[in-house]
């Protein structure tokens, strides 16, 4: 992609920030979000067994005014482990947004009510631009 290239997406993101009058760290928080949405449903087996739940499906199908920074996934018919590593492989994808995801660490993760929730992963966006 070339800086004409980046130098829209800067514009588009500000744009976005004027006229909804949102604050640019959270359109940048939403379009990494998506970004990773669309790595994420580019591989076939999480494309049909990941499902999104919680403030971003919130945010997309309903409008809701809740603000999210996170993406909260379950995995259905596919074990754990198999969206784990097909998720790590569907992050590094690269695609020309200017945008890399790099893993982080994976943590155990545990709710009230509800059996662990082990090998949960965590990784981060970051803008290759900046």
């Amino acid at each position: 992609m070339s800086k004409a290239a980046l130098q829209s997406i800067k514009d588009r993101i500000k744009n976005i920030g004027n006229k909804t009058k949102t604050p640019i760290q959270y359109i940048l928080i939403d379009f990494f979000i998506e970004r990773a949405v669309f790595r994420l449903i580019q591989d076939e087996t999480l494309k049909q067994h990941l499902v999104f739940k919680g403030g971003y499906v919130s945010l997309r199908c309903y409008e809701s005014p809740r603000f999210t920074v996170d993406l909260d996934a379950i995995s259905h018919k596919k074990s754990p482990q198999e969206i784990i590593d097909k998720a790590k492989t569907a992050m590094e994808l690269e695609t020309p947004d200017f945008v890399w995801f790099e893993y982080e660490k994976q943590v155990d993760l545990s709710t009230q009510n509800e059996e662990p929730a082990s090998n949960i992963e965590q990784v981060s966006g970051r803008n290759q631009a900046t």
